[in-house]
């Protein structure tokens, strides 16, 4: 999955993780999303934090790391949240 894929695709922002899984969000949510194209399922991950304001999810794919990991800006809060599923 390319970044073509998901133009358009609802909430924003919007992701693809080296796995072609899709990552985002909206600006109301205080949760991220994964969608597993695959499956067609979704996984919700909660933030920590009550009125974010998703507005950019960062996706780090580095060589280092085994799995991918997510940092999403809490514009509300002037907070950035690290996302690291563990499946």
């Amino acid at each position: 999955m390319d970044g073509r894929l998901l133009r358009g695709w609802g909430p924003i922002p919007q992701r693809a993780d080296k796995n072609g899984e899709a990552w985002t969000s909206g600006m109301g949510a205080d949760l991220v999303d994964r969608l597993d194209p695959k499956t067609g399922n979704f996984t919700e991950y909660m933030l920590p934090t009550v009125n974010a304001n998703i507005r950019h999810i960062d996706v780090d794919d580095s060589p280092n790391n085994p799995r991918s990991r997510y940092g999403v800006a809490e514009v509300h809060q002037g907070k950035i949240a690290r996302i690291e599923p563990l499946d």
